[in-house]
């Protein structure tokens, strides 16, 4: 889900098309560049502001993974690789088709990765835009810290209610701002299967946030 398509496709001077899906964006970001390599995946997620993780094919079947801060998971099997949003939703996938995965491999906001067709990882990076700086964005250990549940110190009590909004191509930032505002976990639960109610919801809040 990105934010800023319609300016960057101004700013950037960028053809106008008719595919509706936001995230065009970047494949035009990357026209404009003529290359699929880490410079190029750089220079468009640090263009881009949304929550969004990008894959891309090349020629030579590489597979690369730009990862904003949406959850991502990719496990290797030797020969083949699964990925998907969520470790919950691999794992089911596992057990249907009674698989086990040789090694997961690891990801964070902000990696760029090159997977080529005989496993070989490359890494690189790029500096996510934060359109909003909450406190645990800067200082994770506040966010433990706050979101712990005393009975079970080890995990966060708002980490489903996360994945479950990231799946669904919400930010965490949008989460942060509706459990700013006193929304309840549940509620915001029921706002997340009414996309339209929720966009509604948001809109009015960022607008009274900036």
């Amino acid at each position: 889900m990105l934010w800023n398509d319609q300016e960057l496709r101004f700013i950037e001077k960028l053809p106008e098309t008719h595919v509706q899906t936001d995230s065009y964006i970047a494949v035009q970001l990357l026209e404009k560049q003529k290359a699929l390599d880490f410079n190029s995946l750089k220079i468009m997620a640090e263009k881009v502001d949304g929550t969004f993780v990008f894959t891309m094919l090349d020629e030579q079947d590489s597979i690369w993974f730009v990862r904003g801060d949406n959850p991502l998971c990719i496990y290797n099997y030797k020969g083949f690789l699964l990925y998907a949003s969520t470790e919950g939703i691999l794992s089911k996938a596992e057990h249907r088709l009674h698989l086990r995965h040789q090694e997961e491999i690891a990801t964070k906001e902000g990696d760029i990765l090159r997977i080529d067709k005989s496993g070989d990882i490359e890494r690189g990076e790029f500096l996510p835009m934060q359109t909003f700086r909450h406190p645990w964005r800067q200082f994770p250990c506040w966010r433990q810290r706050c979101w712990q549940n005393e009975n079970e110190p080890e995990v966060g009590i708002y980490d489903d209610l996360l994945d479950v909004a990231k799946a669904m191509g919400v930010s965490d930032d949008d989460i942060e701002i509706l459990l700013d505002c006193g929304c309840e976990p549940d509620e915001i639960e029921d706002l997340l299967y009414d996309p339209a109610l929720l966009n509604e919801v948001l809109y009015e809040l960022r607008s009274a946030y900036i």
